[in-house]
Formats: structure tokens, C-alpha cells, sequence
């Protein structure tokens, strides 16, 4: 009891500074051996033919190219920021533990290992590709003629005193930037230097449900083992996907994903090749609703089981449809983009009509295993509601629901006790601080989402102090009904010292 009245009292003290205030003026990889060579090819303009090529260790390159970095300076990328308002934090303030240290790297500029192979010009492109096959893909410019925020793409083969073999991460592809924070000169590649210096292709995201994070620490890959020049480029296939939303699926995000370990899979058929890929259910989590793209629990479970259909259609034509409840946690029904052949040592990339993905699995008939995917759709939704509330609050009724096709659907949302309704969201747009709300007429896909804030919180900072006195003090001496205005704290109807004792007992709390 002692403590809360020492806590009110310095609020206290706190709101007479701020009145005077006021009267004044106001945001993983499959394990993979570090690697001590690289080999380097420039491929001719049909793709496949090497014009030339070459393999070089780590101990080479510290030898005979310029070394970059000087072994004392630490370079910086930048996690997720986790904050929908501050999502390419331009300012480099790095919320949470968003800052990534890479620590002192010494390395090789990446324009100097494709020079060693007769370099690449404008129209190139230039592929840095993993041991576990996980790749970025750059155009000529961004490494010949980089800006001065994105600093020279380096691969590194040397960290904090230890040489890659044995640094684990190594080799290491990194940005070196040479421009400094503006607060303490940490050289920072973050969010906003990706966002102005590299191509959208380029750009990394982290999903959190719906919510696409940039992430320059995504791109920094480790275990590069090629280097790979493409003569006149190449911007790889990619195959579209629509449901609940539309989408494009890359190669490169393809192929990482099934580098990852996470997302890839095989499929044996009855003549003993091997397929490896990625599983159906996978593309269709990224459309099948709008509250969670990518990551863990992508793929609604509950909206499969209600049914739906998935038609896989070729680039010549052919197509094939099932139910959703044959994809769902369908590790054997698989898009396959390599194979490994009876009598063969190695997958290869698919070629001829098969190519780039053939979808393959138990039980599919010569005429159902489509050839060249180019599209997956997502029909026939049968009418679906996921209804979620976030900490502080409840909506009911609550979870995933399937209503009779047309009918009315109400909702009750109620904030617990210490909580305000912060919002509630229809299909993912504001609808207000709203204790009801009914969806008319549902025959399709919808979502409603409601979240609460601590009654303290009155200007929505996730933080209990001087600022949140500061809004009790701009409304001081107002009279409504009891609680008319979230100021109004303790449900008196007068803005006065007992709201701002309700903020001393949260004091320095943060949510």
C-alpha cells in the first residue's frame, strides 16, 4: 500500500509539470556446412551454356582481392519491427530486439568474384545461391554501382577473429553500408535503405498473419557456395494462385522455401523416381484466407474441412481439381520442380512440359498429374467467419464458424475489467470501438477481429505515463455522464485528481 501512494504521489508531482506543459504550449534455413570455396560461373544468354567458370577458396581470396572491412567494425541488419506503424522504421530506431548485430566481417566485394569470370553488365543478373539452395537474386547495377546506403554486397568469409570453416555462418552474404546512424554511427542496412536502394523483387518480408514485415536480415545468406551471372538476366517463372485473395509465387520464394527444410517434401512413385518440391497445401495457405499469408498455421485447417475445391491448371491447359480435405496436411501431394530418376545420382530441374512444377502424389492418374503448373485456384467457398479477439476482451460468439448461407450473424464484443474496446475490424477494415455488430446476409469468407487496450492507455503508446496525464490534463474540469470519455477513469463523470490516481496505480506498466 505504501508503494502505490509513493507512486501516486510522484504522478503527481509529474501532472503539475505537465499542466504547466499544457498552459504553455503542448516490425529458418535446413542445417548446412559452413563453406570454404565458391565456385563462380557466367552463363551465355540461352541460360544453361557456360562461357565461363571457376572455383576459388577463402584462403585465395584473402590473398589476391581487395579485402573488404577492416576487422574492427561491426556492420548491422534489421529484424521485423513488429510495429504496424513503424514497418520500414526510416529512422533506424530498431524497436525491440529488431537490431542485428553481424558482427566485425572481413570479406570479398561480390563485383570482384564476378569479375574473375569476365563480370556482368547491364541487363545481368547475378545469383548467390546457398549450399542448401537458398538464393538471392541481384541485378548488375546494385553491385557494380551501389549507393552509398546500401554499400557494397560482400561475401564474407571471416568473423570476430574466426575464418569461415570454422565460423559456422560462413560464407556470409552482407551489405556494407558506409552510412552511419545519425544517433551513435552504427552501420545499419535497414529497412528503408532496402526500400530505396534495391528493387521490390529484392525486398525480404516477414509475416506475421496478415501483416508483411520487412526484414533485411532475411537476406543476408549464409553458407554461399555459387555465384552465378546470367547473361541479358533472367526473372525465373513464377505461377499465380487466387481464393480469398490473389497472389504470384516466385521461383526464388519457391525454391527457398523448400530450401528451408520446412516447406519441402518428396514424393517416391511406383517406378522408384523421386520428386522433391513442395506440398500442395502450402500455396493454397497463402490464399485460402486473409488473416494469416504465410508462417505457422498459414493453411486454415478449419476452412479446408468445411470444403472447399483446389484446381491445379497446366500452362497447356490441363488441369486438375480435389477438395480441400485432400490437401490438408498433405505432405505426399506435392508440386515437384526437381527429380531424381531410378539409376540417377542427382534432381534435376524439371524440363519440357513438365516444366518448372508437375504436380505429383499417391493415387493421382497419369491424366491428373498436371504438367507446367501455372495457376492454382481456390473456389467454391462455403460461407465461413473467423471471429478473434485479442488480450483484454472477449467477442461472442468467438473462433471459426459456419453459418447457414445467407443468414444474419450478430456479434457482442466486451472489453474485461481494466480494458476499453481499442477497435474491431470487419474483413480487416476499422469499423470502430464497437460493442455490436451484426454481418448481414453471409454467404462467403469473412473475418471480425476485436482488440482492447488498458484503460490507462489513452493515447495508445503501450506505455503508462507523463503523456497519458498529459490527455487527463487537456479535458481538466469536464463534466459528462460517468465514463462518457476515456479520460473519464474512474466513471465519475468529472475529469479531475482521481483519474490521474488511476494512472499512478499503473505507473510505468507497458502492454
Amino acid at each position: 500500500m505504501k508503494s502505490r501512494v509513493v507512486r501516486v504521489l510522484l504522478v503527481l508531482a509529474l501532472f503539475a509539470l505537465a499542466l504547466v506543459g499544457i498552459v504553455q504550449a503542448r516490425p529458418a534455413m535446413a542445417d548446412a556446412p559452413p563453406q570454404t570455396s565458391l565456385t563462380i560461373t557466367k552463363y551465355a544468354a540461352d541460360g544453361t551454356t557456360v562461357e565461363n567458370q571457376t572455383t576459388v577458396t577463402y584462403q585465395w581470396l584473402a590473398a589476391n582481392l581487395q579485402v573488404q572491412g577492416d576487422g574492427l567494425t561491426h556492420y548491422y541488419t534489421e529484424g521485423p519491427t513488429f510495429d504496424p506503424n513503424n514497418v520500414w522504421d526510416p529512422n533506424e530506431i530498431c524497436p525491440g530486439d529488431s537490431l542485428k548485430d553481424k558482427g566485425a566481417l572481413k570479406g570479398t566485394d561480390l563485383k570482384d568474384l564476378c569479375d574473375l569470370v569476365g563480370g556482368a553488365a547491364h541487363g545481368d543478373t547475378v545469383q548467390v545461391k546457398a549450399a542448401d539452395g537458398y538464393n538471392d537474386v541481384f541485378d548488375a547495377e546494385n553491385i557494380y554501382t551501389p549507393v552509398s546506403r546500401q554499400g557494397p554486397i560482400v561475401i564474407c568469409w571471416w568473423k570476430d577473429g574466426l575464418y569461415t570453416g570454422t565460423w559456422t555462418d560462413g560464407m556470409l552474404l552482407a551489405f556494407f553500408t558506409t552510412v552511419g546512424r545519425a544517433s551513435d554511427g552504427k552501420l545499419i542496412f535497414g529497412h528503408q535503405d532496402m526500400h530505396d536502394c534495391l528493387p521490390q523483387s529484392n525486398w525480404h518480408w516477414y509475416y506475421d498473419g496478415a501483416i508483411q514485415y520487412p526484414s533485411t536480415n532475411g537476406m543476408y545468406l549464409k553458407w554461399v557456395s555459387q555465384v552465378n551471372i546470367y547473361s541479358g538476366g533472367t526473372t525465373g517463372w513464377s505461377f499465380a494462385v487466387s481464393g480469398n485473395r490473389d497472389d504470384s509465387i516466385p521461383q526464388t520464394w519457391f525454391e527457398n522455401g523448400v530450401a528451408c527444410g520446412h516447406l519441402g517434401a518428396t514424393y517416391t512413385d511406383s517406378s522408384g523416381n523421386i520428386w522433391s518440391g513442395m506440398p500442395l497445401m502450402y500455396p493454397c495457405g497463402i490464399v485460402d484466407d486473409t488473416t494469416n499469408i504465410h508462417g505457422a498455421g498459414a493453411f486454415n485447417n478449419a476452412l479446408a474441412a468445411a470444403g472447399y475445391d483446389v484446381k491445379v491448371i497446366g500452362s497447356n491447359g490441363d488441369n486438375y481439381t480435389c477438395r480441400s480435405t485432400a490437401v490438408a496436411d498433405n505432405q505426399y501431394l506435392i508440386l515437384a520442380n526437381t527429380v531424381k530418376m531410378v539409376n540417377t545420382d542427382d534432381f534435376t530441374p524439371l524440363t519440357g512440359n513438365q516444366y518448372p512444377l508437375k504436380l505429383v502424389g499417391p493415387g493421382l492418374t497419369p491424366d491428373q498429374m498436371v504438367e507446367g503448373v501455372s495457376e492454382i485456384q481456390l473456389l467454391n467457398f462455403p460461407p465461413f467467419i473467423e471471429a478473434s479477439a485479442g488480450v483484454g476482451g472477449s467477442i461472442s460468439p468467438s473462433g471459426d464458424m459456419v453459418p447457414i448461407s445467407g443468414s444474419d450473424q450478430p456479434f457482442t464484443i466486451t472489453a474485461h475489467a481494466g480494458y476499453h474496446i481499442l477497435d474491431v475490424k470487419v474483413d480487416g477494415s476499422s469499423i470502430g470501438a464497437v460493442g455490436n455488430h451484426t454481418l448481414p446476409n453471409v454467404t462467403s469468407y469473412h473475418t471480425i477481429a476485436a482488440s482492447f487496450a488498458p484503460v490507462w492507455d489513452l493515447n495508445n503508446d503501450h506505455s503508462c505515463d507523463a503523456s497519458d496525464v498529459v490527455k487527463i490534463g487537456l479535458r481538466w474540469g469536464q463534466t459528462g455522464t460517468p465514463g462518457w470519455v476515456p479520460e473519464d477513469l474512474n466513471n465519475d463523470g468529472t475529469i479531475n485528481i482521481c483519474d490521474v490516481v488511476v494512472v499512478g496505480l499503473s505507473w510505468g506498466q507497458s502492454w
